[in-house]
């Protein structure tokens, strides 16, 4: 059995990250660089979510047309400078809606432990 966290963290969170990483890259035309600043990340590892050896559940959040409107809204917010506390609150916002919208699809696939979050 797992729980929602250990779901997250291991699966989702690297999703979300690959599906920044390659619209900020594709559609905002940023070096990896930049966006590993923005992202707060290594630029190995933007390059490895850029070329899918990284958030491989990306498949999943793509099905979602509110999660994906709210990464792209959020991209463009990125690419325009959001502030770090900004960039923490809405991280952490869209971050509450995958476990929102995974979680009945995980707990069908899986013995995924979930409690009211």
């Amino acid at each position: 059995m797992r729980f929602v966290c250990e779901v997250i963290v291991r699966d989702y969170l690297p999703a979300l990250r690959s599906l920044l990483a390659k619209e900020l890259t594709e559609k905002y035309k940023l070096t990896q660089e930049d966006v590993a600043k923005k992202l707060k990340l290594s630029q190995g590892a933007i390059s490895q979510y850029c070329k899918a050896k990284r958030g491989m559940k990306i498949e999943t959040l793509k099905k979602n047309r509110e999660i994906m409107e709210e990464v792209e809204k959020f991209a463009s917010r990125i690419a325009s400078g959001l502030e770090d506390e900004e960039f923490s609150k809405e991280y952490n916002n869209l971050s509450k809606l995958i476990i929102q919208k995974i979680m009945k699809i995980e707990a069908k696939g899986e013995n995924v432990y979930f409690e009211n979050i």
